[in-house]
């Protein structure tokens, strides 16, 4: 659900950005919710707006990272992600975690940590 809170906040305060990584959500986030909250996110998944437009809107630096075995969201969809923020800024970057499924931050933290801080250097 991280991704779609991103998403909104672009929608309705763009400016508020100062950047924007598109990474994983934490294990032990999903796992403190309760079973009536999983439900609720379940619902509300099919209710969100489609977010391609709102990429392209993008203004701030921007990194994209996918897990090489991520099959909930594969490296197609996120190398869309990346076409859809470069139309406006074309210096969006683009990392591939291997070893890595769908929780980066959990499967391989050390690796996400490292490109973190990799792009968050001046």
């Amino acid at each position: 659900m991280g991704g779609y809170v991103a998403f909104e906040l672009l929608r309705q305060h763009p400016e508020r950005l100062l950047s924007l990584a598109l990474s994983e959500l934490v294990r032990s986030m999903a796992g403190s919710i309760a079973l009536d909250g999983l439900i609720a996110q379940q619902e509300a998944m099919p209710a969100r707006p489609d977010s391609p437009a709102d990429l392209a809107r993008v203004s701030c630096p921007s990194l994209v990272m996918v897990g090489r075995q991520n099959q909930v969201t594969p490296i197609a969809d996120h190398l869309a992600m990346v076409e859809h923020i470069r139309r406006q800024r074309a210096d969006c970057r683009f990392e591939i975690i291997e070893d890595c499924g769908h929780l980066s931050t959990v499967e391989q933290p050390a690796a996400t940590s490292q490109l973190l801080r990799n792009w968050l250097k001046p």
